[in-house]
């Protein structure tokens, strides 16, 4: 993600950044490191090596594309950021860096771009370093995460325990991929040979944009549901995902050429199993991937349709199979799924079953939503960041909520969800001409209604 701070002593800022950058890299050594992928003979194994003594990475500029908003422009657009802000690791046998850091200099701001490898942390883990890094910049150093926790984490995420129990270890590894449809193996979706790299990616597949929905009109949902589902069922997030989801299955229902036509639509997205393992991974905070799927199917005529305070009721079957979707998940689970890396023959080759199953009337969901960076203070040559951005993608069927963040809405200050669409041109096009749809938005600039 990309952070942008109210900036004008460009030198002192980036000054700043570098030396906390050396410190947080001082406390979790394994930054300074690259990702090494080993042969066949070691199944693809991912290693991280790096020298006590190397040197920390370092901030590189990205020169602004014409284009790019000015810090003042912000304020009313909302579009992402070029992916050519961001490093782009390199590739190679002598292994990719796990942490890559740019700046570039705006009118009035300063955007700053940290990258690490999702094999070294997840999206949760990314939060505590951006912590840790603007303590540092604000000359606060806190304890942090141990420095040698990368090398307890199978034991932190089975619980502290050593090895998974004997139960799972009866289950030989077809049995685990058959309890895990999440995953799914390249090799197995091969055609004509052919083993797919992932989801198409290109200008005709899709495009990408960010729309803030109102916090007011969420709240307003929830009180009218209340009552008629558990409340740990009517969550923001669930409430969100199924807003979401169903305007979009009906767009592409209702497109005036090639129409999607489907049975079931098929929606996942990522949870932490930072709960579901319990004290081993919440103190010190867990730097490492424990991300876990849940995965729900409905049948897609169902869900055809754009809420309205009318058909509110209509929500209410979706947003419970959405909460339902991660009920399964518990630390028998996550030592399953640990299970499946020690038996798999080819590390390289498990994936996300999303990035390979899906059809056109499927949604892969992500949420960055708890990553608290308009919190963050990096002192007084920085600050904190005022906005954040994401990076522009093309592809169809992918959505993100970003950071939660205040802005005024009526006649005070609500929060507001800011959501990154990745969707087929058309279908955005017309998502945005929608009244419906825009009822639901925060009525300002950036979403072009006001």
């Amino acid at each position: 993600m990309a952070l942008v701070f109210p900036v004008t002593e460009y030198e002192a800022a980036i000054e700043e950044l570098q030396k906390a950058l050396e410190k947080t890299c001082q406390q979790l050594p394994y930054l300074k490191g690259k990702v090494i992928d080993k042969g066949l003979e070691q199944r693809k194994e991912s290693y991280i090596v790096w020298e006590e003594g190397a040197s920390s990475p370092h901030f590189q500029e990205r020169v602004a594309p014409e284009g790019l908003p000015s810090y003042k422009q912000l304020q009313f657009d909302r579009t992402p950021f070029p992916p050519s802000l961001w490093v782009t690791p390199p590739v190679s046998p002598e292994g990719t860096p796990g942490l890559g850091a740019t700046y570039t200099r705006i009118e009035g701001g300063l955007v700053v771009c940290i990258v690490t490898y999702h094999k070294v942390v997840d999206g949760i883990g990314y939060s505590h370093l951006l912590r840790v890094l603007a303590d540092n910049a604000r000359g606060k150093p806190s304890q942090g995460p141990d420095p040698d926790e990368i090398s307890h984490r199978r034991a932190r995420i089975l619980g502290g325990n050593a090895e998974v129990s004997e139960q799972v270890r009866k289950l030989d590894f077809e049995s685990l991929l058959e309890r895990h449809p999440e995953y799914t193996l390249r090799s197995r979706r091969a055609v004509g040979g052919v083993v797919p790299l992932g989801p198409k990616i290109g200008p005709q597949y899709g495009t990408n944009k960010v729309f803030a929905i109102s916090g007011q009109k969420v709240d307003a949902v929830k009180a009218a549901l209340l009552g008629r589902l558990p409340p740990q069922a009517l969550t923001v997030n669930n409430i969100l995902t199924a807003l979401i989801w169903t305007t979009i299955t009906y767009i592409r229902k209702t497109r005036s050429s090639n129409p999607v036509v489907a049975k079931t639509s098929k929606m996942d997205f990522p949870i932490s199993a930072r709960r579901v393992v319990g004290p081993s991974l919440l103190d010190p905070p867990f730097m490492g991937n424990a991300i876990c799927y849940g995965i729900t199917e409905l049948p897609f005529d169902d869900i055809a349709f754009i809420p309205t305070e009318e058909t509110i009721g209509r929500l209410l079957p979706i947003i419970n199979a959405i909460a339902n979707a991660g009920a399964h998940i518990n630390a028998d689970h996550v030592a399953e799924l640990v299970r499946i890396s020690d038996l798999n023959p080819d590390l390289s080759d498990i994936m996300p079953s999303w990035l390979f199953d899906y059809g056109p009337g499927d949604m892969h969901f992500i949420s960055w939503a708890q990553v608290d960076i308009y919190d963050l203070d990096f002192g007084d040559r920085l600050g904190n960041p005022r906005y954040m951005r994401s990076a522009f993608l093309e592809m169809d069927g992918l959505v993100c909520q970003l950071p939660r963040r205040r802005v005024k809405e009526g006649q005070g200050e609500k929060e507001v969800f800011e959501v990154s669409f990745v969707l087929k041109a058309e279908d955005l096009q017309r998502l945005e001409r929608s009244e419906y749809w825009q009822s639901w938005l925060v009525q300002d600039r950036l979403n072009g209604t006001a």
